[in-house]
Formats: C-alpha cells, sequence, structure tokens
C-alpha cells in the first residue's frame, strides 16, 4: 500500500505544483473541504453536547450530537426544543470557548440563520440552553421607555427655558435701544 501512497503524491505534485511549498508552511492543515459547507458531509460533521439549563429541564441528562458544522442556529434550537420541550422563542443558546486557566467566554448564538461554524463552534463544544427571563425583559424595556421619557421631558425643560432666558435678553435689549433712542 506504500508504493499506492507514493504513487498518489506524485499524481498530486505532477497536477499541483505548489503543493510541496504549501504542505512545507501549512503541514497537514491544507484541506480540499475548506470553510464549512463545502466539504463532504463527514469532514464537516462535528459533536456538540446539547446542555439545559432552563429551569423545567435542568434535571435532564445533556444529549451528544453529531452535526455538521453548517448547521443553522434555528436547526439547534429546534433540536433544543425536541430534546427539552422548551419553546424556541424562549430559547437562548451558547457556548462557552476558552480554557478553565485562562478563562471561559460564553458566546452567544443570537443569529438563527447563521451556523455553528460562523459562530465557531467547534467539536467537542457544549452548547447551553437557557430561558429566556420575558418578564425581566419586559420590566427593562419599562424601564428604558421610563428613562426615555425622563430625558425627554429635561430637554423640553430646558428648552423653555432657553427660550424664556431669549425672550427676557431681546427685551432687555430693545429696551436699551428704546432707551439711547430716546437719550439722543
Amino acid at each position: 500500500c506504500v508504493g499506492g501512497e507514493a504513487a498518489a503524491v506524485e499524481a498530486v505534485v505532477a497536477t499541483h505544483p505548489r503543493f510541496g511549498v504549501l504542505f512545507g508552511a501549512h503541514g497537514g492543515s491544507v484541506s480540499a473541504s475548506g470553510p464549512a459547507g463545502t466539504g463532504s458531509l463527514a469532514q464537516e460533521l462535528i459533536t456538540v453536547t446539547l446542555r439545559s439549563m432552563a429551569a423545567g429541564s435542568i434535571e435532564k441528562e445533556p444529549v451528544k450530537k453529531k452535526v455538521p458544522a453548517s448547521f443553522q442556529v434555528a436547526k439547534v434550537k429546534q433540536l433544543c426544543k425536541r430534546l427539552f420541550d422548551l419553546d424556541i422563542d424562549l430559547q437562548v443558546l451558547y457556548y462557552e470557548s476558552g480554557d478553565k486557566q485562562s478563562g471561559v467566554v460564553p458566546n452567544y448564538l443570537d443569529d438563527d440563520d447563521s451556523s455553528l461554524g460562523f459562530f465557531g463552534v467547534q467539536d467537542g463544544a457544549v452548547i447551553y440552553m437557557n430561558e429566556r427571563d420575558v418578564a425581566g425583559e419586559e420590566r427593562t424595556k419599562e424601564a428604558w421607555a421610563q428613562e426615555q421619557r425622563a430625558r425627554e421631558e429635561e430637554q423640553e425643560r430646558r428648552v423653555k427655558s432657553f427660550k424664556a432666558l431669549q425672550v427676557a435678553e431681546r427685551g432687555a435689549e430693545l429696551d436699551g435701544l428704546a432707551a439711547a433712542a430716546s437719550s439722543s
């Protein structure tokens, strides 16, 4: 089989003269598959663990799945709905990148139309599903609206004060002109 491999390597080098230089520079990372979504499905499969952090399903065991890196976040949410019985609209998905020593950073999968590969989810990643706090979001939205109204009212008050000051200054200016005209 070694002779067959040597012949295959010679055929590749003959067809692609820069193969040796590229292989020397990049090693075994040279791949025909390219970015996610362009290679064979087997080359693109990653194993992810889906874990629920939602109150209603946190006791359920994490589930390992093999999915393509081109798998859309929306499809992961559908999978989580089946596994953990949480409505898609209430799901928040994220995974952690980094390691325990240098620090773990949560990366939110916040675009349903993007793929796992787009977000950099790699083989062996754990994808966490949590439940949106709809009541908390409403409280935040209402607090923001109240702050906005208060800012607008303050701005209106300042504009009125400025206009009143302008009117007073203009009146004083006219009084000064009238006094100057009458004294001349």
